[in-house]
């Protein structure tokens, strides 16, 4: 059932991402590589079985990402910073995330 319930909030956020896709861009001064960088990241902690039910804050600013909100849990705090890490682009992880 588990299973089904990832694959679903998959299917969906998929069909989320291609509609939004063919919008017309805004030009609101923010860098576009900094937007596709910050799109990579959401995608990749949606993957990530860890880290989808997080809901932090993302900002990028030249490559370098600042991640907030509240993580109640060590292991996927580091989980999360580990994927930003990972994501193509990235130079660099401000943790401003709170735990409990």
């Amino acid at each position: 059932m588990n299973r089904l319930l990832v694959a679903w909030v998959m299917m969906v956020w998929t069909v989320v991402v291609a509609g939004c896709a063919s919008l017309p861009s805004v030009d609101d001064g923010r860098d576009p590589a900094d937007a596709a960088i910050r799109g990579r990241i959401e995608q990749r902690l949606a993957a990530d079985p860890v880290t989808t039910p997080l809901r932090l804050g993302i900002q990028v600013d030249d490559g370098i990402v600042t991640l907030s909100g509240r993580i109640d849990q060590a292991h996927v705090r580091l989980r999360a910073i580990s994927v930003v890490r990972g994501t193509p682009g990235v130079r660099g992880v401000i943790d401003k995330t709170l735990q409990f």
